[in-house]
């Protein structure tokens, strides 16, 4: 049956997408493949996808795999005939990474007939088995009657076949009888939950949150023993609690104990999860763990949480009204932001702010410049104001140093000067999170201490923060600071 479609994906989300993409983050870039992925499958589909096409091609020859196999995936749904010779290229090249390759595979599937196809698999040297059949009907119809002629013993298939099969299942394309023709796949799926294979484990609890009639019944672990998976594996397993309101509330106390895993991928799994997930008393968490985070990907997806659910917590509110307005014009955080709020009023709020703090030129904007910057995401990795991570857009160039003693004697006298002024009785009272940031810079004067210095200046400067009283002296500290940036590490 032919899918329904919903409409073109959100303008702003797409621009989000688009300026991802073209970032250095390969955490990032996967995660935007996996949303347009996603959305795709939904039904939606790209107004103009020309541009996110080529974006695409571009990521298929990225550095990291993931991304890669990601940028297939994402052709597997929207490319065409006229993509062929650029897919194929690409997928020759992968065939040294096996998953990459059959993503590589799925994407020529979807796009060419079944008789193309077969003739592409043996110009290659590739057989047409049960790992051939599987990858083929991931995003494509025409292999049902091969697919359904599967049997997968599960002591018998290779972690390759179990992983296939279960990207099928979270595709919604698996036979029911898979596996067994006793049992049915929800009787199975959580036979892998603790599988000697970390991916294949993963990928189990992958499955089971993006299959719509598969849910937390259908795992073999508890949630309460999450924590002694290993970490790749705990990421997906907590973002089953997050599945639906109901069930991320029951398990209140396991997502907080999520939250605070010493593990990055389960921070990130949480924070993802809970994206779109709201319940009471919820927002008082999350605005404890913005404070406490420090990696910036897992503070983005935190913001974007709240940015979503602005309209049922003030506190939400405040946090995403700041980290915006301290977040540099055109940056990849305030098109997340924008991308995620759906409250009017903080709309309105947002482009206020964008409008005082000044936007990209207007040549400039219809010339694309202002989403090609690899270096536009300044929030999260240089600094902390407040438990929120921000960064110093640019510098003013009105001071300019010859070599790296010059720009660091100067970075000495300028901080040793400002402590100084900022530890006056006479000081304003928001003076005293400059001096502690200034204090940390002196002792080890590091590029991204010195940055938290700046980024806290220029709040100072227009008047933020409570620390409006400093007057020139926020100002003439960034004229030395900021030029010398360059020279520091």
């Amino acid at each position: 049956m032919a899918r329904r479609g919903k409409g073109p994906i959100n303008p702003r989300e797409v621009a989000l997408i688009e300026l991802v993409l073209q970032t250095d983050r390969p955490m990032a870039k996967k995660q935007a493949l996996q949303r347009l992925c996603g959305l795709l499958r939904q039904g939606y589909r790209l107004a103009n996808p020309l541009q996110v096409k080529g974006l695409l091609f571009i990521n298929l020859r990225d550095a990291d795999s993931k991304v890669k196999r990601w940028a297939f995936n994402a052709l597997a749904q929207i490319g065409g005939l006229d993509d062929v010779q650029f897919i194929t290229s690409a997928w020759l090249d992968s065939r040294s990474d096996g998953e990459v390759f059959e993503a590589g595979l799925t994407a020529l599937a979807h796009i060419l007939p079944r008789d193309a196809l077969i003739a592409q698999l043996r110009s290659a040297g590739v057989e047409f088995d049960a790992t051939a059949v599987m990858a083929v009907a991931q995003q494509s119809d025409y292999y049902s009657d091969d697919l359904c002629s599967l049997t997968l013993d599960i002591d018998a298939a290779s972690t390759d076949q179990l992983r296939s099969a279960e990207l099928l299942i979270g595709l919604g394309k698996a036979p029911a009888f898979l596996f067994s023709p006793r049992h049915q796949v929800p009787d199975v799926i959580g036979d892998f939950n603790a599988h000697n294979d970390p991916i294949v484990a993963q990928y189990s609890f992958w499955a089971t949150v993006e299959h719509p009639a598969l849910g937390l019944k259908h795992t073999r672990i508890v949630p309460a023993a999450f924590s002694t998976l290993p970490p790749n594996v705990q990421g997906w397993a907590y973002r089953l609690l997050t599945k639906d309101k109901a069930t991320a509330s029951e398990h209140y106390d396991l997502i907080i104990e999520g939250s605070q895993s010493a593990h990055r991928v389960v921070r990130e799994g949480v924070a993802i999860g809970l994206g779109g997930v709201f319940y009471d008393s919820l927002d008082i968490e999350m605005v404890d763990w913005l404070r406490d985070e420090q990696d910036a990907d897992i503070l983005e997806h935190i913001l974007e949480h709240m940015a979503r659910f602005a309209a049922n917590s003030s506190a939400y509110r405040d946090e995403v009204l700041r980290a915006y307005r301290i977040s540099a014009p055109g940056s990849l955080l305030r098109t997340k932001l924008e991308a995620a709020n759906v409250d009017d009023k903080i709309s309105l709020q947002l482009r206020r702010i964008a409008l005082q703090t000044g936007e990209p030129d207007f040549f400039e904007w219809i010339s694309g410049g202002h989403v090609t910057n690899n270096n536009q995401n300044n929030f999260g990795d240089n600094a902390q104001i407040g438990g929120i991570g921000v960064g110093a857009p640019g510098n003013t160039g009105n001071v300019t140093f010859n070599n790296a003693d010059q720009a660091k004697a100067a970075v000495d006298a300028t901080l040793q000067e400002l402590l100084q002024k900022l530890n006056l009785p006479t000081a304003p009272s928001g003076a005293k999170t400059g001096a502690e940031l200034v204090d940390a810079a002196i002792k080890k004067p590091t590029k991204p201490l010195l940055e938290r210095v700046v980024s806290w200046l220029k709040l100072a400067k227009d008047g933020g923060e409570s620390v409006a009283g400093l007057g020139t002296m926020a100002s003439d500290a960034l004229d030395k600071l900021e030029p010398a940036l360059d020279w520091f590490s």
